[in-house]
């Protein structure tokens, strides 16, 4: 917990948009956490739903374009808190949508891998 308090506090001071990048690194330790103590075979199959998930994202999003986002600071001061810089936002948003997404489908996986066990463990008996 401490190298997410520590990772945490250099993206405030780096980046100035400490939300998105906050909840990245939240839902990335949360997904360790979840995949910490089983098998190499599972953390593999993590890796490979946050990396194809990543892939996806990238590819087949919904985002503004440069010239778009550069005119949606009227109502709401939000793309002024990237420092006008429309790659960092865009950067930012991949990754909250890949993270969340990635980390809801780890959490179905391990549901899954739990109830195995546990008809395992009860269907021996």
């Amino acid at each position: 917990m401490t190298f997410i308090g520590i990772l945490l506090f250099f993206m405030v001071l780096i980046t100035g948009s400490p939300w998105c990048f906050a909840v990245i690194a939240l839902l990335l330790g949360l997904t360790w956490l979840m995949v910490r103590r089983q098998s190499a075979t599972v953390k593999w199959a993590a890796l490979g739903v946050l990396v194809a998930t990543g892939v996806y994202y990238v590819f087949c999003n919904d985002l503004y374009g440069p010239n778009l986002w550069m005119t949606c600071d009227r109502p709401i001061d939000w793309p002024a808190m990237w420092h006008d810089n429309w790659r960092l936002w865009w950067l930012g948003q991949v990754g909250l949508m890949t993270t969340w997404r990635a980390g809801m489908i780890v959490a179905a996986m391990m549901i899954i891998i739990k109830l195995y066990r546990l008809s395992q463990k009860y269907m021996r008996l």
